[in-house]
């Protein structure tokens, strides 16, 4: 495996849209903060890119930019000159092609358009990618950069048969060929991913790790959180949980390696949950949790440090039954001393709170929330999380499908119908609630307790 390759793939670009634009005199062009990724290549003339906190750049003839727009720049003969809209001069001509300025001196022709990526990875890429890369007409690769945008650009305006599959793979190439230059230009100053790769020795590390995925491992935790971040195609997500979390517990499949940060409790909770597996979620914390309750088997304190309930909890979740020691030899998942226990491991109470009783603060300061119980395979849920504005509790029988919510007055809050409750079989809103879609309620701060069951929908009055 590449690095390069691995960015590239990441980045699955998909499109272009191209524009021209021609300059005269006296002309000048601001593009807004659109967090796009655009390119540039000057046809004829020069030009000044400017960029907030950045000292100009003079564009020559067959010079490219690719530029991160996460600030707003400009285009112009003149970086005195107040510039124009690009947007605006856009929609009033109707076309993405421009003509500046007046008479026939000096004369500037830009082509240039946008990289279109995969959504769900466009996020992540703003931190491995520079800001700015600048391959200048004298550069050695600039050449090949040319040719690969003459062939793109002629396949997108005269597109023919497999056109889609070869724009494509033409926008591949152009990413590949500027990244890969020896010596780019970033913001003047090392930065990203990009740059690690051309220091020679972050370089050969980088490559090492790429090129032996066993010196990388398979985790986990790099899982839980690649889940959480969105990284993982939708078609992908089960086939990668079954086997980093295996039914029926979430213990992970062999070669794959447990967390052990209990940090990393949550972030799976939360994985699991969201991807609607919580009953596998709630048998996993039983799992990982359940040996240090008091008199386990498991529980390898000696009695007289275990409280009524069991513990200590250890500061670090992978076990001498995980690891399948015998007695004497040194667990190195932990520290010498096991029985110490660390706050840190009750972070799983956070998911208990924010994913099955499902209270999630959805604005700051509290004023708003969202609900969404799930009962995760359990008989019940029931408890109290404390906001900014007071104790919200929730109670969900799915048994009997009765949900009951109490919530301080004056707070908005959007709930989400567990189990087979939807505001199709639960009756008529009540007042102060509307209804968003079949499983929906957004309700306003009047009312401060509700019941909800399949057979009827009820709220009481406020509560004073």
């Amino acid at each position: 495996m590449d690095p390069f390759l691995d960015v590239v793939q990441l980045l699955r670009p998909r499109a272009t849209l191209w524009s021209k634009i021609e300059g005269f005199g006296r002309w000048g062009l601001a593009f807004r903060k659109r967090d796009d990724l655009l390119f540039c290549r000057v046809e004829r003339g020069e030009c000044h890119l400017l960029r907030p906190k950045f000292a100009p750049m003079l564009l020559r003839p067959d010079d490219f930019v690719l530029i991160h727009t996460s600030t707003p720049f400009v285009l112009t003969s003149d970086p005195t000159m107040e510039p124009e809209d690009s947007e605006e001069l856009v929609a009033a001509a109707k076309s993405v092609s421009l003509q500046l300025g007046e008479g026939t001196e000096s004369p500037v022709t830009l082509r240039g358009g946008r990289f279109v990526f995969d959504t769900a990875n466009e996020s992540l890429l703003w931190e491995l990618l520079p800001s700015l890369l600048h391959v200048a007409a004298d550069d050695t690769s600039s050449w090949r950069v040319r040719s690969l945008l003459k062939l793109n650009e002629m396949e997108t305006l005269q597109p023919g048969p497999g056109s889609e599959f070869l724009i494509a793979r033409l926008m591949e190439l152009i990413l590949v060929e500027m990244l890969r230059r020896e010596t780019p230009k970033v913001d003047d100053r090392p930065t990203g991913l990009i740059a690690g790769l051309h220091d020679p020795v972050l370089a050969s590390a980088l490559l090492a790790s790429a090129s032996e995925p066993e010196r990388r491992g398979y985790s986990q935790a790099a899982q839980a959180m690649a889940m959480l971040a969105g990284l993982i195609p939708i078609d992908n997500l089960h086939p990668n949980i079954d086997y980093a979390f295996m039914e029926p517990d979430g213990s992970p499949h062999d070669g794959v390696t447990r967390w052990n940060n209990p940090t990393y409790s949550y972030r799976t909770l939360r994985a699991l949950s969201d991807a609607g597996l919580s009953s596998r979620a709630v048998r996993h914390l039983r799992e990982r949790y359940a040996p240090y309750l008091a008199g386990n088997p498991h529980n390898h304190v000696e009695p007289s440090l275990q409280g009524s309930l069991g513990g200590p909890l250890p500061e670090y979740f992978v076990s001498r039954d995980d690891l399948h020691l015998q007695p004497g030899q040194l667990n190195t998942a932990q520290p010498p001393d096991e029985t110490g226990s660390h706050g840190w491991g009750a972070v799983p109470l956070l998911w208990a709170h924010d994913t099955l009783l499902g209270v999630r603060i959805a604005q700051p300061g509290g004023g708003r929330l969202d609900i969404a119980p799930q009962s995760g395979g359990l008989p019940y849920i029931s408890g109290t999380t404390f906001t900014p504005h007071g104790p919200v509790k929730v109670d969900w029988r799915p048994a009997s499908q009765t949900l009951r919510i109490e919530k301080p007055k004056g707070i908005i809050a959007r709930i989400t119908l567990p189990g087979v409750l939807s505001t199709t079989n639960t009756g008529q809103p009540p007042s102060g609630c509307k209804v968003i879609s079949t499983s929906t309620l957004l309700c306003d701060g009047s009312r401060t307790t509700y019941r909800i069951a399949k057979r009827g929908l009820s709220a009481s009055s406020t509560t004073p």
